[in-house]
Protein backbone atom coordinates (compact mmCIF):
# COMPACT_ATOMS: atom_id res chain seq x y z
CA UNK A 1 0.00 0.00 0.00
CA UNK A 2 3.04 2.29 -0.42
CA UNK A 3 5.20 3.18 -3.41
CA UNK A 4 8.74 1.75 -3.73
CA UNK A 5 7.92 -0.99 -1.17
CA UNK A 6 10.39 -3.83 -0.87
CA UNK A 7 7.93 -6.06 1.07
CA UNK A 8 4.26 -7.10 0.99
CA UNK A 9 1.99 -6.95 3.99
CA UNK A 10 -0.12 -9.94 4.94
CA UNK A 11 -3.83 -9.48 5.48
CA UNK A 12 -4.73 -9.42 9.15
CA UNK A 13 -7.14 -11.86 10.76
CA UNK A 14 -10.67 -10.79 9.90
CA UNK A 15 -9.58 -9.77 6.41
CA UNK A 16 -8.65 -11.59 3.23
CA UNK A 17 -7.50 -10.96 -0.30
CA UNK A 18 -8.10 -13.44 -3.08
CA UNK A 19 -6.48 -11.43 -5.88
CA UNK A 20 -2.86 -10.48 -6.64
CA UNK A 21 -1.44 -7.00 -6.92
CA UNK A 22 -3.87 -5.45 -4.45
CA UNK A 23 -3.29 -2.47 -2.21
CA UNK A 24 -5.60 -3.58 0.60
CA UNK A 25 -7.44 -6.52 2.09
CA UNK A 26 -11.18 -7.11 2.26
CA UNK A 27 -13.06 -7.33 5.52
CA UNK A 28 -14.81 -10.64 5.99
CA UNK A 29 -18.51 -10.18 5.28
CA UNK A 30 -21.21 -10.53 7.92
CA UNK A 31 -21.94 -14.24 8.20
CA UNK A 32 -18.29 -15.00 7.39
CA UNK A 33 -14.92 -14.85 9.11
CA UNK A 34 -11.19 -15.04 8.43
CA UNK A 35 -9.41 -16.65 11.33
CA UNK A 36 -5.76 -16.43 10.22
CA UNK A 37 -3.38 -13.82 8.86
CA UNK A 38 -2.71 -13.74 5.11
CA UNK A 39 -6.03 -15.38 4.37
CA UNK A 40 -7.03 -15.60 0.72
CA UNK A 41 -10.68 -16.45 1.37
CA UNK A 42 -13.38 -15.82 3.92
CA UNK A 43 -15.14 -18.75 5.60
CA UNK A 44 -18.89 -18.96 6.07
CA UNK A 45 -20.20 -19.36 9.60
CA UNK A 46 -21.20 -22.96 10.22
CA UNK A 47 -24.62 -24.21 11.33
CA UNK A 48 -25.27 -23.26 14.94
CA UNK A 49 -23.16 -20.07 14.63
CA UNK A 50 -23.65 -16.58 13.21
CA UNK A 51 -21.82 -13.30 12.73
CA UNK A 52 -23.63 -9.96 12.41
CA UNK A 53 -20.44 -7.88 11.97
CA UNK A 54 -17.85 -7.54 9.20
CA UNK A 55 -14.12 -8.08 9.48
CA UNK A 56 -14.43 -10.76 12.14
CA UNK A 57 -12.04 -13.59 12.87
CA UNK A 58 -14.67 -15.98 14.26
CA UNK A 59 -18.38 -16.67 14.45
CA UNK A 60 -20.63 -16.60 17.52
CA UNK A 61 -22.36 -19.69 18.90
CA UNK A 62 -26.14 -19.43 19.06
CA UNK A 63 -27.24 -18.62 22.61
CA UNK A 64 -29.39 -20.94 24.72
CA UNK A 65 -32.99 -20.33 23.70
CA UNK A 66 -31.84 -19.66 20.12
CA UNK A 67 -30.68 -21.61 17.09
CA UNK A 68 -29.05 -21.14 13.65
CA UNK A 69 -30.09 -23.58 10.95
CA UNK A 70 -28.30 -22.12 7.90
CA UNK A 71 -24.70 -21.49 6.94
CA UNK A 72 -23.32 -17.93 6.71
CA UNK A 73 -26.04 -16.64 8.99
CA UNK A 74 -25.90 -13.08 10.28
CA UNK A 75 -28.48 -13.67 13.02
CA UNK A 76 -29.70 -16.27 15.48
CA UNK A 77 -33.40 -17.25 15.75
CA UNK A 78 -35.48 -17.45 18.91
CA UNK A 79 -36.99 -20.79 19.84
CA UNK A 80 -40.70 -20.68 19.05
CA UNK A 81 -43.56 -21.19 21.49
CA UNK A 82 -43.73 -24.79 22.63
CA UNK A 83 -39.98 -25.29 22.12
CA UNK A 84 -36.80 -24.60 24.08
CA UNK A 85 -33.01 -24.98 23.83
CA UNK A 86 -30.78 -25.26 26.87
CA UNK A 87 -27.45 -25.49 25.01
CA UNK A 88 -25.36 -23.10 22.90
CA UNK A 89 -24.46 -23.48 19.22
CA UNK A 90 -27.55 -25.44 18.27
CA UNK A 91 -29.26 -25.79 14.91
CA UNK A 92 -32.79 -26.36 16.24
CA UNK A 93 -34.95 -26.22 19.35
CA UNK A 94 -36.51 -29.06 21.28
CA UNK A 95 -40.25 -29.61 21.49
CA UNK A 96 -41.58 -29.49 25.02
CA UNK A 97 -42.08 -33.05 26.27
CA UNK A 98 -45.51 -34.48 27.07
CA UNK A 99 -46.28 -33.37 30.61
CA UNK A 100 -44.46 -30.06 30.01
CA UNK A 101 -45.05 -26.78 28.18
CA UNK A 102 -43.24 -23.63 26.96
CA UNK A 103 -45.41 -20.52 26.90
CA UNK A 104 -42.99 -17.88 25.55
CA UNK A 105 -40.29 -17.59 22.88
CA UNK A 106 -36.54 -17.84 23.39
CA UNK A 107 -36.80 -20.20 26.34
CA UNK A 108 -33.94 -22.24 27.72
CA UNK A 109 -36.09 -24.78 29.57
CA UNK A 110 -39.51 -26.40 29.60
CA UNK A 111 -41.97 -26.14 32.50
CA UNK A 112 -43.68 -29.09 34.16
CA UNK A 113 -47.46 -29.15 34.20
CA UNK A 114 -48.75 -28.28 37.65
CA UNK A 115 -50.74 -30.56 39.94
CA UNK A 116 -54.32 -30.69 38.64
CA UNK A 117 -53.17 -30.30 35.01
CA UNK A 118 -51.70 -32.57 32.34
CA UNK A 119 -50.47 -32.52 28.75
CA UNK A 120 -50.48 -35.63 26.56
CA UNK A 121 -48.84 -34.02 23.50
CA UNK A 122 -45.38 -32.62 22.80
CA UNK A 123 -44.52 -29.06 21.74
CA UNK A 124 -47.34 -27.44 23.66
CA UNK A 125 -47.69 -23.96 25.11
CA UNK A 126 -49.96 -24.84 28.03
CA UNK A 127 -51.37 -27.72 30.05
CA UNK A 128 -54.95 -28.98 30.28
CA UNK A 129 -56.98 -28.79 33.46
CA UNK A 130 -58.19 -32.15 34.71
CA UNK A 131 -61.85 -32.56 33.76
CA UNK A 132 -64.64 -32.79 36.31
CA UNK A 133 -64.75 -36.41 37.44
CA UNK A 134 -60.96 -36.67 37.04
CA UNK A 135 -57.85 -35.59 38.92
CA UNK A 136 -54.08 -35.19 38.45
CA UNK A 137 -52.18 -35.83 41.66
CA UNK A 138 -48.61 -34.81 40.72
CA UNK A 139 -46.64 -32.57 38.36
CA UNK A 140 -45.50 -33.35 34.78
CA UNK A 141 -48.36 -35.77 34.13
CA UNK A 142 -49.35 -36.88 30.64
CA UNK A 143 -52.83 -38.15 31.58
CA UNK A 144 -55.67 -37.47 33.99
CA UNK A 145 -57.09 -40.15 36.29
CA UNK A 146 -60.73 -41.14 36.74
CA UNK A 147 -62.28 -40.70 40.17
CA UNK A 148 -62.92 -44.20 41.52
CA UNK A 149 -66.30 -45.47 42.77
CA UNK A 150 -67.09 -43.97 46.15
CA UNK A 151 -65.51 -40.64 45.15
CA UNK A 152 -66.45 -37.73 42.88
CA UNK A 153 -65.13 -34.36 41.68
CA UNK A 154 -67.46 -31.57 40.46
CA UNK A 155 -64.66 -29.13 39.56
CA UNK A 156 -61.91 -28.99 36.93
CA UNK A 157 -58.18 -28.76 37.58
CA UNK A 158 -58.21 -30.77 40.79
CA UNK A 159 -55.51 -32.90 42.39
CA UNK A 160 -57.80 -35.40 44.14
CA UNK A 161 -61.37 -36.65 44.35
CA UNK A 162 -63.85 -36.22 47.19
CA UNK A 163 -65.23 -39.11 49.23
CA UNK A 164 -68.99 -39.43 49.03
CA UNK A 165 -70.61 -38.01 52.17
CA UNK A 166 -72.53 -40.15 54.63
CA UNK A 167 -76.05 -40.41 53.23
CA UNK A 168 -74.68 -40.40 49.68
CA UNK A 169 -72.98 -42.85 47.31
CA UNK A 170 -70.99 -42.88 44.06
CA UNK A 171 -71.40 -46.13 42.15
CA UNK A 172 -69.46 -45.37 38.94
CA UNK A 173 -66.01 -44.26 37.79
CA UNK A 174 -65.43 -40.65 36.77
CA UNK A 175 -68.42 -39.21 38.60
CA UNK A 176 -68.93 -35.46 38.87
CA UNK A 177 -71.57 -35.76 41.59
CA UNK A 178 -72.59 -37.87 44.55
CA UNK A 179 -76.04 -39.50 44.68
CA UNK A 180 -78.31 -39.19 47.73
CA UNK A 181 -79.62 -42.41 49.23
CA UNK A 182 -83.29 -42.79 48.33
CA UNK A 183 -86.27 -43.28 50.64
CA UNK A 184 -86.06 -46.61 52.39
CA UNK A 185 -82.26 -46.60 52.33
CA UNK A 186 -79.44 -44.98 54.29
CA UNK A 187 -75.65 -44.88 54.52
CA UNK A 188 -73.76 -44.02 57.70
CA UNK A 189 -70.25 -44.20 56.20
CA UNK A 190 -68.33 -41.96 53.76
CA UNK A 191 -66.86 -43.04 50.42
CA UNK A 192 -69.41 -45.80 49.82
CA UNK A 193 -70.77 -47.24 46.58
CA UNK A 194 -74.22 -48.42 47.68
CA UNK A 195 -76.97 -47.51 50.15
CA UNK A 196 -78.29 -49.88 52.82
CA UNK A 197 -81.95 -50.93 52.89
CA UNK A 198 -83.80 -50.20 56.09
CA UNK A 199 -84.00 -53.44 58.10
CA UNK A 200 -87.27 -55.11 59.17
CA UNK A 201 -88.58 -53.15 62.13
CA UNK A 202 -87.13 -49.88 60.77
CA UNK A 203 -87.90 -47.31 58.09
CA UNK A 204 -86.20 -44.33 56.34
CA UNK A 205 -88.51 -41.50 55.29
CA UNK A 206 -85.99 -38.91 53.99
CA UNK A 207 -83.46 -38.81 51.19
CA UNK A 208 -79.73 -38.76 51.99
CA UNK A 209 -80.34 -40.30 55.40
CA UNK A 210 -77.45 -41.50 57.55
CA UNK A 211 -79.66 -43.56 59.91
CA UNK A 212 -82.72 -45.76 59.92
CA UNK A 213 -85.63 -45.11 62.30
CA UNK A 214 -87.03 -47.80 64.55
CA UNK A 215 -90.76 -48.52 64.26
CA UNK A 216 -92.78 -47.17 67.17
CA UNK A 217 -93.46 -49.45 70.10
CA UNK A 218 -96.19 -51.93 69.26
CA UNK A 219 -95.63 -51.68 65.51
CA UNK A 220 -93.40 -53.59 63.15
CA UNK A 221 -92.29 -53.58 59.50
CA UNK A 222 -91.58 -57.06 58.21
CA UNK A 223 -89.92 -56.01 54.94
CA UNK A 224 -86.58 -54.45 54.00
CA UNK A 225 -86.60 -50.90 52.62
CA UNK A 226 -89.62 -49.46 54.45
CA UNK A 227 -89.86 -45.76 53.59
CA UNK A 228 -92.54 -44.47 55.93
CA UNK A 229 -93.81 -44.82 59.48
CA UNK A 230 -97.05 -46.04 57.91
CA UNK A 231 -95.15 -49.12 56.74
CA UNK A 232 -94.91 -50.09 60.39
CA UNK A 233 -98.13 -51.98 61.29
CA UNK A 234 -99.45 -53.53 64.50
CA UNK A 235 -96.76 -55.77 65.84
CA UNK A 236 -97.97 -59.35 65.55
CA UNK A 237 -94.95 -60.49 67.43
CA UNK A 238 -95.98 -58.39 70.41
CA UNK A 239 -99.51 -59.89 70.38
CA UNK A 240 -98.13 -63.37 70.20
CA UNK A 241 -95.69 -62.63 72.98
CA UNK A 242 -98.69 -61.80 75.22
CA UNK A 243 -101.15 -64.47 74.05
CA UNK A 244 -98.80 -67.43 73.95
CA UNK A 245 -97.79 -67.22 77.65
CA UNK A 246 -101.48 -66.85 78.61
CA UNK A 247 -102.46 -69.88 76.53
CA UNK A 248 -99.58 -71.79 78.03
CA UNK A 249 -100.64 -70.91 81.57
CA UNK A 250 -104.26 -71.92 80.94
CA UNK A 251 -103.10 -75.16 79.40
CA UNK A 252 -100.93 -75.96 82.41
CA UNK A 253 -103.85 -75.25 84.77
CA UNK A 254 -106.18 -77.52 82.84
CA UNK A 255 -103.61 -80.28 82.69
CA UNK A 256 -102.98 -79.93 86.41
CA UNK A 257 -106.74 -80.16 87.21
CA UNK A 258 -107.09 -83.22 85.03
CA UNK A 259 -104.04 -84.88 86.55
CA UNK A 260 -104.92 -84.25 90.18
CA UNK A 261 -108.58 -85.22 89.61
CA UNK A 262 -107.56 -88.56 88.14
CA UNK A 263 -105.15 -89.20 90.99
CA UNK A 264 -107.82 -88.51 93.57
CA UNK A 265 -110.26 -90.91 91.93
CA UNK A 266 -107.67 -93.64 92.06
CA UNK A 267 -107.00 -92.97 95.73
CA UNK A 268 -110.66 -92.65 96.83
CA UNK A 269 -112.75 -94.99 94.68
CA UNK A 270 -116.49 -94.40 94.76
CA UNK A 271 -118.53 -97.00 96.80
CA UNK A 272 -120.39 -99.64 94.88
CA UNK A 273 -124.14 -99.56 95.58
CA UNK A 274 -125.81 -102.96 95.37
CA UNK A 275 -129.49 -102.92 94.71
CA UNK A 276 -131.31 -105.95 96.24
CA UNK A 277 -133.42 -108.01 93.97
CA UNK A 278 -137.16 -107.95 94.59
Amino acid sequence: DTNASTTQTECAAGTYQSDTGQTSCNDADAGYYADTDASTTQIECALGTYQPGTGQSSCIDADPGYYVDTNASTTQTECALGTYQSDTGQTSCNNADAGYYVDSTGQTSQTACNVGTYQSDTGQTSCNNADAGYYVYSTAQTTQTLCSPGTYQPNTGQSSCIDADAGYIVDTNGSENQIPCELGTFQNQTGEIFCIFAEPGYYVDTNASITQIECATGTYSSNYGASSASDCTKDKKSIFSIIIPIIGTITLILLSVMYFGAARRRRDPEPVVVTPEL
